[in-house]
């Protein structure tokens, strides 16, 4: 899934944006995603002045891609601590001492997707985590095998019954499935299998609007104190 041969920007570093970029990412957030999905210039510069990042790796024509995710002393250990939707999540302000890193966006250009710039700005992640103090990385995961659709570079994903019955029943039961079922979805096998997150939780309705997904995500956390996966 994840191509590690080419070099997006020979060279360039993962920076962090202030206001003055608000430009640039709005411009990224616009050929990435559809425009309900999309931050504005003035959405993008109130999120950093509460207390948000966003980590992006310049390339000559703009921004190849960006992470952005709330600082926060929040920990993925209590439940009561996760969003339970988007909005919620996007809401949040930052807090110290920093234990986790909430994300809510990977968005990479159309054209460098296939290339490091997804696992650059991971490992950049994975040190500014670390840098700042945190111990967590919590994200929350599309689940497209629910109902079929696309992946973020354009790939068709099949519905997958299966899949879908093991998100039914998780739903109804509060019980996680077996690992091997939630890995039958691409994103969430990417998650488990390279990055070695952990599926905490699913949280039904966390995006309305996501059809592929039934509305259901996946809260997927990676504990910096295990060596589990590619990303360490």
């Amino acid at each position: 899934m994840l191509g590690l041969t080419m070099a997006a920007a020979p060279g360039a570093v993962p920076t962090l944006l202030t206001g003055g970029d608000s430009e640039a990412m709005a411009c990224l957030e616009r050929v990435v995603w559809p425009a309900r999905m999309q931050a504005s210039e003035e959405t993008i510069r109130e999120r950093l002045a509460r207390g948000h990042e966003m980590l992006a790796l310049p390339s000559p024509d703009g921004l190849a891609g960006a992470v952005c995710y709330v600082p926060t002393a929040q920990t993925p250990r209590n439940r009561g601590h996760l969003p339970a939707n988007y909005g919620e999540l996007v809401g949040l302000s930052s807090s110290a001492p920093v234990r986790s890193l909430f994300i809510y966006n990977l968005a990479v250009r159309p054209d460098q997707r296939g290339s490091q710039v997804v696992w650059t700005l991971l490992v950049a992640l994975l040190a500014r985590c670390r840098a700042l103090g945190g111990r967590w990385l919590v994200g929350n995961s599309r689940c497209t095998s629910y109902a079929g659709g696309t992946m973020p570079g354009g790939q068709p994903v099949p519905p997958d019954p299966v899949f879908r019955a093991a998100i039914d029943r998780w739903a109804a039961s509060g019980q996680r499935p077996a690992e091997h079922l939630l890995l039958r979805d691409p994103l969430l096998r990417f998650y488990g299998k390279i990055l070695g997150c952990s599926f905490q939780r699913l949280v039904p309705g966390f995006a309305p609007g996501d059809a592929p997904s039934g509305g259901f995500h996946v809260i997927c956390v990676k504990d910096l104190s295990e060596l589990r996966g590619l990303l360490t």
